[in-house]
């Protein structure tokens, strides 16, 4: 039977969900949840779910006919059933040796946590993503603040003589004029509040489904002209970006300083603009 045509956005953002649902809720993710959360029909997220598998994205962890169908991104499905699971009452029999060996891998693991915060820059959406800026963003000397609750911006940054509010974005493709309104809208309530002195981020992880190098804009034409046109206050940066200064820093090719003021200065908008 021939298979019906998918779109390739809707895959892509069947797949965020599916992901975000798992690291959100902690349990599987099941088609209704997937028609609930996306608003779309049954029937459609069901097609979705097969056109996913069919390409490897996903498995199927548990399926009872008509009722139920659990399930969860093949990375994690592959992390979960490996094989290596070990019951904890295990660990109480350990052979020589064996506790110099672990003291040593949780040394190395709390240092494998801080790499893969920063890998969250190019793959992370919705909190994950913010928290994943947030800490960066501190750990190249920035004081930052995640104000992302009751329909506020995401995150607050400043330096000496410099403060910034920021909208985080993790998309399947480029940022739109609505993400650009949003943040403006913020900003103008920022002002009311007396800040006057107050550059605006718009920060993507556009495309964060494809490694960087497959990535395509990370701005529409219209949000770049609008920011050049009318908005001199706002800087469009993309995670990215962040994650590039994070690796000079860490490879001693810049210090902290300097990928602060290379943040301040730094413009999607007016690397385009040099460029034309």
């Amino acid at each position: 039977m021939k298979e019906t045509s998918v779109s390739k956005d809707i895959l892509m953002k069947v797949l965020d969900f599916i992901d975000n649902y798992t690291i959100t809720n902690k349990r599987l993710c099941t088609i209704k949840d997937i028609s609930t959360g996306l608003n779309i029909a049954y029937h459609t997220a069901e097609k979705y779910v097969k056109a996913l598998e069919r390409e490897n994205h996903i498995v199927t962890v548990l399926k009872i006919p008509k009722k139920v169908r659990a399930i969860l991104p093949k990375e994690k499905a592959e992390a979960i059933f490996s094989g290596t699971y070990i019951p904890t009452w295990a660990k109480d029999y350990k052979l020589p040796g064996e506790q110099e060996i672990l003291t040593e891998l949780e040394k190395l693991q709390t240092a494998l946590e801080r790499y893969q915060k920063f890998k969250l820059l190019l793959t992370a959406s919705g909190n994950a993503l913010v928290r994943a800026v947030s800490y960066s963003l501190e750990f190249l000397g920035f004081i930052v603040t995640v104000t992302e609750k009751g329909g506020r911006h995401d995150l607050e940054f400043r330096d000496e003589g410099f403060y910034a509010i920021a909208e985080i974005k993790g998309l399947q493709g480029p940022a739109n004029i609505e993400d650009l309104r949003q943040l403006i809208d913020f900003h103008l309530r920022k002002l009311r509040e007396g800040k006057y002195k107050l550059m605006a981020y718009l920060i993507v992880n556009h495309y964060r489904n494809l490694p960087p190098t497959e990535r395509g804009i990370p701005f529409t034409a219209e949000v770049i002209n609008a920011v050049k046109t009318n908005y001199p206050f706002i800087r469009l940066l993309t995670t990215l970006d962040i994650y590039t200064l994070v690796d000079k820093v860490l490879r001693s090719e810049i210090n902290k300083e300097s990928a602060r003021e290379a943040i301040k200065l730094m413009s999607f908008n007016s690397r385009v603009a040099g460029q034309s």
